[in-house]
């Protein structure tokens, strides 16, 4: 009886690891993919200076599973010269 109690409380945990090691695979897979650019190469333009400006504004993040629940809202400015 103690044995069936114990496997009762363990199943859930098993399943949370089957998820994991699912999304685990997605993420190695992802990282393991072989990039489009050289960064090793020495070629290709190099720019002596770069100016601009990149604004966020207004920008919101929420988890896709609790899409109805801003997870944080911020506002960012940041200018690079």
């Amino acid at each position: 009886m103690i044995g069936s109690m114990s496997l009762g409380h363990a199943f859930p945990t098993l399943e949370v690891f089957a998820k994991a090691r699912g999304a685990a695979t997605k993420v190695f897979s992802i990282i393991e993919q072989k990039s489009k650019i050289n960064y090793e190469q020495d070629g290709g333009q190099k720019l002596e200076k770069m100016e601009g400006n990149i604004k966020f504004k207004g920008v919101h993040f929420r988890y896709p599973a609790r899409a109805d629940i801003p997870v944080s809202t911020i506002t960012v400015n940041m200018f690079m010269h």
